[in-house]
C-alpha cells in the first residue's frame, strides 16, 4: 500500500524504494525467522538457527532481485513475478505456527524446517507465480469478486485461522498452474 500511495501522490522517489525494501527485509526476512525461533525452531539447535540465517538471506536476495527488476525496461503487462514475494514467504513461513494457534495441533519442529526451507527456496528460484495486485478484472467477473469477498470476510470473521491456512496451501498449490500459465504466455514474465 505505501508504494502504491506513493505513486498515486507523485512522492515515489528510488531512496524510498531502497528504504521501502529494507523495511521489507526485516519486516518479511528477519521477523518471521526470528519468531519461529523464539517459538519452536531453537529446539532444534544448529538446524534451527541455520534456517533462520538461510530464510533471511533468500529474502534479502528476492528483495534485491526485485529491486533490479524495477530499473529493467519490461513488455506487456506482468501477470507472474520471479520466484516467491517476500510477504508470501513470511506467510508460508509462518504456516505451522498458524497450525499451532489456530487448531491446537502439535506441530512437530521438522514440519516448521521443512515450511521454512520451502519458502526460502521458493522466495530464490525463478519459477514464475500470480501477482495479484497486477491482474485485470473484466467488468462481467466484478460481481464474482464481491460475492467472493464478502464471503472471504465473513469467514475471516467466524474462523480467521482457518481461511489463513487454507489460502496458504491454495497458494502453494497453485505454483504448478502458474508455471503451466506462463509457459503459453512467456512476454508476460520478468525474465
Amino acid at each position: 500500500m505505501d508504494g502504491r500511495l506513493a505513486r498515486f501522490l507523485r512522492s515515489a522517489t528510488d531512496l524510498g524504494a531502497e528504504l521501502d525494501s529494507l523495511a521489507d527485509f526485516v519486516n518479511f526476512g528477519v521477523t518471521p525467522a526470528m519468531i519461529l525461533y523464539l517459538h519452536s525452531l531453537h529446539q532444534s539447535l544448529t538446524l534451527g538457527w541455520m534456517m533462520c540465517l538461510v530464510f533471511a538471506a533468500c529474502s534479502a536476495l528476492r528483495l534485491a532481485r526485485f529491486n533490479v527488476g524495477r530499473y529493467q525496461k519490461t513488455q506487456g503487462f506482468l501477470q507472474f513475478s520471479v520466484g516467491l514475494p517476500a510477504p508470501a514467504a513470511a506467510f508460508i513461513s509462518l504456516m505451522p505456527l498458524m497450525m499451532i494457534l489456530g487448531w491446537g495441533w502439535n506441530v512437530p519442529v521438522e514440519v516448521t524446517l521443512v515450511f521454512q526451507a520451502l519458502s526460502s527456496a521458493l522466495m530464490v528460484s525463478r519459477w514464475p507465480l500470480f501477482v495479484l495486485k497486477n491482474r485485470r478484472l473484466s467488468l462481467d467477473n466484478v460481481r464474482w469478486l464481491l460475492v467472493g469477498a464478502v464471503f472471504i470476510i465473513g469467514a475471516l470473521l467466524v474462523m480467521p485461522w482457518t481461511v489463513f491456512i487454507l489460502s496458504g496451501f491454495v497458494y502453494l498449490g497453485s505454483i504448478p498452474w502458474c508455471i503451466w500459465k506462463h509457459h503459453r504466455r512467456p512476454l508476460l514474465f520478468l525474465r
